[in-house]
């Protein structure tokens, strides 16, 4: 939908970066969800489209989910890296090119995100 493309439009505005590219993520906040009329289950393709970046080794999107009163973070990778050691460190699962792990809100998406990119920032000095 075009509501979508201007979604994501804005999302891609705000992509955050680190360790020369290799890793990339968004933030989805229940506001901006509101703000272009995307459901929440219509955001699972944006992981994807984030792992386009050439550069890019690790992906993710933290997702504000207040309903639920929990924040998902959705990691991928490619080729070696393996995000599963990483969600499971902080308490999820998943497997080695496509994880997941589960905060509660009051986490704050801030600490999550520096939570997230630490972990990821350390495992990338090793990789």
């Amino acid at each position: 939908s075009i509501e979508f493309i201007n979604f994501e439009g804005e999302l891609f505005q705000n992509l955050k970066e680190c360790c020369n590219r290799k890793v990339v993520w968004v933030v989805i906040t229940d506001e901006l969800l509101k703000k272009y009329g995307v459901l929440e289950n219509e955001t699972e393709p944006v992981v994807e489209d984030i792992g386009r970046i050439k550069e890019a080794i690790v992906y993710f999107t933290i997702k504000e989910k207040k309903e639920k009163n929990i924040i998902t973070v959705a990691l991928r990778s490619k080729g070696e890296f393996d995000v599963s050691k990483i969600a499971r460190k902080l308490g999820g699962g998943g497997h080695k090119n496509a994880s997941g792990v589960s905060f509660d809100i009051s986490t704050g998406i801030e600490e999550v995100e520096r939570i997230v990119v630490q972990e990821i920032s350390e495992a990338m000095k090793e990789f």
